[in-house]
């Protein structure tokens, strides 16, 4: 009998070597290892600058996106990649109406993942207050992130930012309740060009003089060629090119008499080179007549840059093309008389 249970004690002690030293495969198909699960908290560093294009302008506004209002908040996904495929994603959206002026912040998001090789990824964008529902960008799938349909330009919460990181934790395999901070940089993948009229007075003094009124106007912009609609936030470049992108913007000018105003702007996904983008804009009354046409407008762009571009746009009637000369060194400025 003392045998019996000497030789059955002796097979639970080996049974637990066993178990300790071959780990089997875990309930949700994992890869087999010690069940110790890892903490990481996310520090992400947002660069939230956009610097005038340099090479065009050297008196352009740098734009920022640190202020949201109360429609909108700022969004983090977060997607821990392992050979591939997502072994976690969580979200977590910032409440804060106003960011604070720290280009640092320490996401309340924890993963707990297990000691293995990861790449974490990091997507920040705006949603609508009260839902983590994908308002300008779907993000089911950080390595196709696409824009939302129908296309919408002309909106500064259109702004987002990526980062990604390697993540080992395979030296913590052993430890017990261990705790990581990743420190991830989040950059643009987008350039910015913004247009500003500067032929205010002179489109209302003519509207008011031929039709009696300057309101309910619009502005279309519409791109030549192809124009990338997505990206891959694991490899960091654009994707799903697409013809025919417009967009169409209310015609909002100022009522203090200046003389220029902000008529559109957009961001364009793009990569580590320069170049640009292809522009028609047209200016149209309520009926839907076009009044002034700017036709293969030549916009150059680079990543994390802010294009400005001024002219007559609101009373310009060419047909043609423009080129811009990017060795120009100041602002973008056209005397558009001399091209119709």
């Amino acid at each position: 009998m003392k045998k019996r249970y000497y030789l059955l004690f002796l097979f639970i002690i080996l049974l637990m070597g066993c178990v300790h030293d071959y780990p089997t495969m875990t309930d949700d198909g994992e890869e087999g290892v010690d069940p110790t699960l890892v903490q990481v908290n996310t520090e992400v560093t947002l660069d939230l600058e956009l610097v005038p294009l340099e090479i065009i302008t050297d008196k352009a506004r740098s734009g920022t996106t640190k202020a949201a209002t109360d429609t909108y908040r700022r969004r983090f996904i977060i997607d821990a990649y392992h050979d591939g495929k997502v072994a976690q994603r969580q979200v977590t959206v910032l409440e804060e109406a106003e960011e604070s002026g720290s280009d640092k912040i320490t996401l309340p998001v924890n993963l707990r993942l297990h000691a293995l090789e990861y790449t974490l990824t990091v997507w920040t964008d705006y949603v609508a207050a009260g839902t983590e529902a994908d308002l300008y960008y779907n993000t089911e799938d950080l390595q196709q992130v696409s824009c939302t349909e129908p296309y919408t330009g002309n909106t500064p919460y259109r702004d987002c930012l990526y980062g990604t990181a390697p993540l080992d934790l395979r030296p913590y395999r052993d430890e017990w309740n261990a705790k990581v901070q990743v420190q991830v940089d989040m950059v643009r993948p987008l350039a910015q060009y913004e247009i500003i009229a500067t032929d205010v007075k002179d489109f209302l003094r003519k509207m008011k003089k031929e039709r009696g009124t300057a309101e309910g106007y619009s502005v279309t912009f519409s791109y030549g060629f192809y124009v990338p609609l997505g990206f891959n936030v694991l490899t960091g470049k654009p994707a799903n090119s697409q013809a025919g992108v417009s967009f169409t913007t209310p015609l909002t000018l100022p009522a203090d008499g200046s003389e220029e105003c902000t008529i559109g702007t957009d961001y364009i996904f793009v990569n580590g080179t320069e170049s640009f983008v292809v522009l028609t804009m047209e200016v149209k009354d309520p009926a839907g007549e076009v009044l002034a046409r700017t036709a293969g407008l030549e916009v150059p762009y680079r990543r994390g840059h802010l294009t400005t571009v001024r002219g007559a746009f609101l009373t310009n009637e060419m047909k043609g093309g423009v080129d811009i000369d990017t060795g120009f060194d100041g602002d973008i400025d056209f005397d558009l008389d001399g091209l119709k």
